[in-house]
């Protein structure tokens, strides 16, 4: 029923979607290490540290005081995807957030004709009326049931 998946908590299943769905396409967005983390820290709240202890352990599961180690473990994933996809470079896109994205690169990757209308604003906020807004609250909450 649907064409893409992203985000928390899927991104740390990579293996584990490629193994499930083979022929997928993957796409990395990076961008520096200061601005994902300022960025990141911007919209987590309560609701978010249940995941975050579970991707980063729970020492670690507030962003506040602990940059060095988020940077650390977003630098280690994308070193683990990168290698993980080395083999088979037609298969994964590396976007970086630091750079305007465009629609050629991932139209001629996902084999898509190219809109013509211009790529959309990557950094605007989240409605909070929007189906991902209370799907991610919908996730935190089942998830704050489900871990002590």
């Amino acid at each position: 029923e649907y064409d893409a998946l992203g985000g928390a908590p899927a991104f740390a299943y990579f293996k584990d979607l490629d193994a499930a769905f083979p022929g997928a396409k993957f796409i990395l967005t990076t961008r520096s290490p200061e601005r994902w983390f300022a960025s990141i820290a911007a919209v987590l709240d309560h609701r978010s540290r249940e995941m975050n202890a579970f991707i980063l352990g729970r020492e670690h599961e507030d962003p506040e005081g602990n940059e060095d180690a988020w940077t650390k473990a977003i630098a280690e994933h994308q070193a683990a995807v990168r290698g993980y996809f080395e083999e088979r470079p037609d298969d994964l896109l590396e976007l970086s957030a630091d750079e305007a994205f465009l629609w050629g690169p991932l139209c001629a990757f996902l084999g898509a004709p190219t809109p013509k209308v211009g790529f959309p604003n990557a950094s605007e906020k989240i409605r909070k009326t929007s189906l991902l807004y209370k799907a991610r609250a919908g996730l935190d909450a089942v998830t704050e049931r489900l871990v002590p």
